[in-house]
């Protein structure tokens, strides 16, 4: 059994004491981690309690309703055209909206964007009549990626990806997504472009207003494959296109008009379908395709003058 170590003397205590004197120890304040303000104020981190969130109706504000609405009609549009989802197996849509009577997942994908495209303005209204929340901007670029972007891509795809199609529709759609990514990545990033009286660049709901118009239109895949490669690209350009404020709310207002005869034609019409939409696809191509030249020429004019 081994004997046990004897007590260090005095002497040696005193050499242990002078040598700890010489060694600089950290103090207890140096050793605490340093702690957030919010999670001082919360003091979870301090008294070991959770957080308590705030409520949904206290972060969520009117103008966030039509966001989230906007969003929503995006999703359901992609479940439309994946197949997820049958016109013909909702319950008495065909009795209410004779236009929507056919199994036509295009069609009814289409009205959907029109829907979430309605929600999409009047969010802007709403908050600017009523004010918004801190997550309206980031809810409103999500919104807009799901069903401006997301949505249109997949409608070209699903349309025009068949047999031979597939690689060329592949390349538009993923042009498309890519593009309004970068497009609405740009506007977030750009903090004078919330100010300026035109957007820099194609807007996302008209891409795909003018992509789901060219579908219903029935264009030739010939010619719908380049028209969507130039709308893509027309959302990374610099060409300005106007918003609506000032003189150019009177646009806003016969854009949003036509919208509407075309989406009620659709709905309660449609033996007029085909003339109807192919007459919108035509004025919505020469809005995007002469505008910028308008307000090119109105600058020119302004400079001319001073």
């Amino acid at each position: 059994m081994p004997r046990p170590e004897a007590p260090p003397d005095k002497g040696e205590r005193e050499r242990w004491r002078e040598g700890a004197r010489r060694v600089r120890l950290p103090r207890l304040s140096e050793l605490r981690v340093p702690i957030h303000p919010r999670a001082r104020r919360f003091g979870h981190a301090i008294r070991g309690r959770i957080p308590r969130l705030p409520r949904i109706r206290s972060v969520i504000s009117p103008a966030d309703v039509f966001t989230l609405t906007n969003g929503m009609m995006g999703f359901l549009a992609i479940a439309t055209v994946t197949g997820v989802i049958q016109p013909a197996d909702v319950p008495r849509l065909g009795q209410l909206f004779p236009g929507l009577a056919t199994d036509d997942r295009f069609l009814f994908a289409s009205v959907l964007l029109v829907i979430g495209m309605i929600a999409d303005a009047l969010d802007g209204i709403v908050a600017r009549k009523f004010g918004g929340s801190r997550l309206g901007g980031d809810l409103d670029t999500l919104s807009d990626t799901i069903s401006f972007v997301v949505a249109p891509a997949f409608m070209v795809f699903a349309k025009y990806g068949a047999d031979q199609n597939a690689y060329p529709a592949l390349i538009a759609a993923g042009l498309v997504l890519i593009m309004g990514m970068l497009r609405l990545a740009r506007f977030n990033s750009n903090p004078t472009e919330s100010s300026t009286v035109t957007f820099q660049g194609l807007p996302t709901p008209w891409c795909a207003v003018a992509i789901a118009l060219l579908i219903l239109a029935g264009i030739p895949v010939t010619w719908a494959l380049p028209i969507i490669v130039v709308l893509a690209f027309l959302m990374m350009s610099n060409v300005a296109y106007p918003k609506s404020r000032g003189k150019a709310t009177i646009l806003a207002l016969v854009m949003a008009g036509v919208a509407l005869v075309t989406v009620g034609v659709i709905l309660f019409f449609p033996n007029n379908q085909p003339r109807v939409l192919r007459a919108s696809f035509t004025l919505v191509m020469l809005a995007v395709a002469l505008l910028p030249f308008f307000i090119a020429r109105r600058g020119q004019l302004r400079r001319v003058k001073e």
